[in-house]
C-alpha cells in the first residue's frame, strides 16, 4: 500500500495470527510480519518520518517475496530465471527480486548446475534425447553458456534411442513394415534425438515383420475398409481408390495388387 508523502504517527497496534496491523492517524492501515516489526522497533504513539515508512513497505515487500519464494521451493526445483519471472509476476520490484535470488543462492536454495543435472538424470531416464533435452532446459531459463558446457555421450544416446524405439514399437499395430518404420523415425526425433542417431536405431532394430505377416495384416485393412465405405472392388474406380489408400499407408503396391487380384479371380 502506498502511503501519503508525510510523516505518520501509529495509534494502535493489532497483533493477527497472519502479522501485525499497523493503525496510522490518517487512518490508513499497513500489516507488517513479526520479523519486520521487532526490526524496526515499532510501538504505538511512535512517530514515523516518510524514509521510515518506505523502509518498512521495502521491508515487508522482501519478506513476503521471501516467503512466498520458500514455499514455492518447498513444493518443487526452480532455476534462478523461474524463480525471477515468478516474482516479476507477482509485481516485486527489481532489487527486491536480486535480493532474494543473492539470498537464495547464498543458502543453495536455487542452483542451475544442480538442476541440470536433476532435469538430465530425469530425462535421461523418460529416454529423451539431447535435442529434447537442451529444449527443455532452455525453457526452464537455463544459460545458453551453461548449456554449451553439456556433454552427451553417443553410446549412451544409442541406447536411449533403441530404447524408446522399444517402447514406441511395442504399442503399434496393424502398420506395413514402411509406415512403422516412418512413425518410429518421427517418434525418436519427436524425443530430441539426432538424425543420426535416430536412423541408426531403425536401422538396427528388430521389427520382426516378415512379408507374410504384414500381407495377412493388409488383406483384413483391405476388408474393414471395403466393408465401411461400401467400396466394389471389382469397379475400377473403387479399386484405384483402394490402392491409392493403402499406398499412402505405406504398403506395398505389387502387394496390394496381388490381393485385389486375387478376389478379382476369386
Amino acid at each position: 500500500m502506498h502511503l501519503k508523502n508525510s510523516g505518520k504517527k501509529i495509534i494502535e497496534l493489532k497483533f493477527k495470527k497472519n502479522g501485525i496491523e499497523i493503525c496510522f492517524d490518517d487512518e490508513t492501515k499497513m500489516r507488517v510480519s513479526s520479523d519486520v516489526f521487532s526490526s524496526f522497533y515499532l510501538y504505538e504513539s511512535k512517530q514515523l518520518s516518510l524514509e521510515e515508512i518506505k523502509e518498512i513497505e521495502r521491508a515487508v515487500s522482501l519478506s513476503d517475496a521471501k516467503k512466498y519464494a520458500l514455499k514455492i521451493l518447498s513444493e518443487k526445483v526452480y532455476t534462478e530465471k523461474q524463480i525471477y519471472d515468478k516474482l516479476k509476476k507477482r509485481k516485486y520490484s527489481d532489487i527486491v527480486i536480486k535480493n532474494i535470488i543473492v539470498y537464495l543462492k547464498e543458502n543453495k536454495l536455487i542452483d542451475d548446475c544442480s538442476y541440470i543435472k536433476e532435469i538430465i538424470f530425469s530425462y535421461n531416464n523418460k529416454n529423451y534425447g539431447k535435442n529434447r533435452i537442451l529444449d527443455e532446459l532452455m525453457k526452464d531459463g537455463i544459460s545458453k553458456e551453461n548449456l554449451s558446457l553439456l556433454e552427451f555421450d553417443e553410446e549412451k544416446e544409442e541406447e536411449k534411442a533403441m530404447a524408446a524405439l522399444d517402447k514406441f514399437v511395442k504399442k503399434q499395430s496393424n502398420k506395413s513394415l514402411n509406415k512403422l518404420k516412418q512413425d518410429a523415425y518421427a517418434h525418436l526425433m519427436y524425443k530430441g534425438f539426432e538424425n543420426e542417431i535416430a536412423s541408426c536405431a531403425i536401422e538396427k532394430y528388430s521389427f520382426d515383420y516378415d512379408q507374410d505377416y504384414e500381407k495377412e495384416i493388409l488383406r483384413q485393412q483391405i476388408n474393414k475398409y471395403i466393408l465401411s465405405h461400401h467400396l466394389n472392388e471389382k469397379q475400377f474406380s473403387d479399386k484405384q481408390r483402394i490402392i491409392s489408400y493403402f499406398v499412402r499407408k505405406g504398403f506395398s503396391y505389387n502387394m496390394i495388387i496381388s490381393l485385389l487380384g486375387g478376389k478379382e479371380n476369386g
